[in-house]
């Protein structure tokens, strides 16, 4: 692949000092040419499929597109797979995470976190698994050990995976084939049970790759994409063995070029006498066994980038310091709060209704909750209930006129908005933030004396939730050794 620096790569690899393969799984996964091609292959597959079967797509919600004039654009990642579904918005049921997608008739489903799958339901499993081995976890949670390998076997076994080939995800798979080997030597399992891959972390693993990220920081800087690229099937694994990906290759380019065969992908593929007799496989030569120096073009870019990045972050500290400044004065004599996870001129809180026990907050956390949120180019006047239930957006759309009345527009109670200020972000204009101020109490007068049913519902499914969980003790492996963590809930 030919990056907008000139720079070309092979993505089988390794760069010098990067065995995460932070910079080409980034670079692959953020281009709509690798997602184009994957999805091509799995379009084949889900054509000879039984009718219900679909995609997952482990994919960002956007990606990165070229364009003519050499400048590139972010694509929402819907827009390329067939309008798919985002399963981070398919939440429906109160006080729970689980996402239902049986009734859904979009054959791509996005999801994100490789940490949420567990939460996906379906009865019908998904038959391709798109996946660009990106990066959510700051810790690596996500691809330490044989993740998501792990995730997705678990779960979904027959299901065919379809990742970028880098060093790192070749290493895992071989892995993975490793271990099945040895399968029949282990008891029977539950089906649900995982399937034992994810005991291998050790969460020295863990710390390496924080010190690699962190190391790591000017090369993932350049942030290049890709203007021209060879992108092709260039490893299989096909029940268990690794098998020649030019058989596969060939026979996707085979598929391609005819519409009147009787035999599929894998018949193709897989069939000796079909194989010699309809194929002309190409011949791959294979990558260099020794890293490749990072290019020079990279780290000028990346560094050029990291520069201009703490700039920015600078100037918006300094920003929201002055926002805090404007908002504050209007703020505190009403009750509102600074929550401690955020800076001064970031979020504010309200809260409403009692505090309640959380082994994440020692004063507890608050039942129901405004919240005003500053963005650069606006602050948003939310309510939110612990948890997130749609009782939330209800009392909103029941008092909607009443709030456009004051407000001077409509709220989007699908959203939990209340209210937008337009310009009055961190980058936006911090005159006469009283009179906002003003607005922004009123809207709250019109919620709080509906709020009582929306207050018990909270309550009563935390205290479910106190009895399930109360007098707990966990161990949890993090980067930096194992912790102990004891909470009561009552």
């Amino acid at each position: 692949m030919t990056l907008d620096s000139g720079v070309t790569l092979d993505s089988r690899q390794r760069l010098e000092g990067d065995h995460w393969d932070f910079t080409l799984r980034s670079t692959i996964g953020d281009s709509e040419a690798y997602w184009t091609r994957a999805k091509e292959l799995s379009d084949r597959i889900l054509a000879e499929g039984p009718p219900t079967g679909w995609a997952l797509a482990w994919v960002n919600k956007t990606v990165k597109r070229p364009m003519a004039d050499g400048t590139v654009k972010r694509v929402r990642s819907v827009s390329f797979l067939d309008h798919a579904a985002d399963l981070t918005a398919r939440h429906h049921f109160q006080g729970s995470s689980a996402i239902k997608v049986d009734a859904l008739s979009e054959r791509y489903r996005i999801m994100p976190y490789m940490l949420r799958f567990g939460d996906i339901k379906a009865e019908v499993p998904p038959s391709v698994i798109l996946g660009a081995f990106h990066t959510t976890y700051p810790d690596g949670t996500d691809i330490i050990g044989l993740r998501p390998l792990d995730e997705i076997l678990t779960r979904w076994p027959e299901a065919v995976i379809v990742l970028p080939h880098t060093p790192l995800v070749e290493s895992k798979v071989r892995s993975v084939i490793e271990w099945a080997s040895d399968a029949a030597d282990r008891p029977a399992r539950d089906p649900y049970d995982s399937i034992g891959l994810a005991e291998i972390t050790h969460p020295r693993e863990s710390r390496d790759f924080v010190r690699a990220f962190a190391g790591s920081e000017e090369i993932r800087a350049a942030e290049p994409h890709v203007i021209d690229h060879e992108l092709r099937v260039t490893f299989w694994v096909d029940q268990g063995l690794v098998r020649d990906p030019a058989d596969l290759e060939a026979a996707l380019a085979f598929m391609r070029s005819r519409y009147d065969l009787k035999f599929g992908l894998w018949d193709l593929a897989r069939d000796r006498i079909l194989r010699t007799t309809l194929l002309k496989p190409e011949v791959y030569a294979g990558p260099s066994a020794e890293p490749a120096p990072v290019p020079t073009e990279l780290k000028a870019s990346g560094k050029a980038n990291l520069d201009e990045r703490l700039a920015a972050k600078s100037a918006e500290r300094e920003a929201r310091r002055r926002v805090h400044q404007a908002v504050w004065p209007s703020l505190e004599h009403r009750g509102w709060e600074i929550p401690k996870h955020r800076r001064d001129g970031e979020e504010y809180h309200l809260p409403v209704g009692p505090r309640l026990p959380s082994p994440f907050a020692d004063s507890g956390l608050p039942a129901v909750f405004f919240a005003l949120v500053v963005h650069k180019k606006q602050a948003v006047l939310n309510l939110f209930g612990i948890p997130r239930i749609e009782t939330v957006g209800g009392l909103i759309a029941e008092n909607a006129g009443a709030i456009s009345s004051v407000a001077g527009s409509d709220p989007e109670p699908e959203k939990s908005v209340i209210l937008r200020l337009p310009g009055r972000g961190w980058d936006g204009d911090l005159r006469n933030w009283d009179s906002d101020a003003d607005i922004v109490e009123k809207c709250v007068q019109v919620l709080i004396p509906h709020m009582g049913r929306l207050i018990d519902e909270v309550v009563e499914y935390r205290r479910s939730q106190a009895e399930v969980m109360s007098e707990q003790t966990r161990e949890v492996e993090t980067p930096f050794g194992t912790v102990r963590i004891s909470f009561k809930l009552e």
